[in-house]
């Protein structure tokens, strides 16, 4: 927690885990999600995974999530995923531009989560 602490004030810029699938995980800090191997297919490689991983990216404003292939090639939990992650994304930008929302960084007050 004092480092989930450090990164919300600034202290840290960055914070490097594992096990994003974690449940109960609240992070909207969190710019940048990388996966390495999303190629490899297994439990943490499957399309449902792969959504629950690069949404957790989706709560920044600016967030990214970066998928690397070993192999050069996207397996079809990366394309499902990719695809799912896009519908999502189109369906929230028309939502956005029809009630005239103007996303903002959401934020966590410190000391929100124990």
């Amino acid at each position: 927690l004092r480092l989930l602490a450090q990164l919300r004030s600034g202290e840290l810029d960055v914070l490097v885990g594992c096990n994003l699938l974690r449940e109960g995980l609240d992070l909207p800090e969190v710019s940048l999600v990388c996966v390495l191997n999303a190629d490899k297919q297994g439990l943490l490689r499957s399309t449902t995974s792969l959504i629950q991983t690069i949404g957790r990216a989706a709560r920044h404003v600016n967030g990214v999530a970066l998928l690397y292939s070993e192999s050069g090639r996207s397996s079809e939990a990366m394309e499902q995923a990719i695809a799912e992650t896009n519908r999502r994304r189109a369906k929230q930008l028309a939502h956005n531009e029809r009630n005239l929302i103007v996303p903002r960084a959401a934020g966590t007050a410190l000391g929100a989560d124990g």
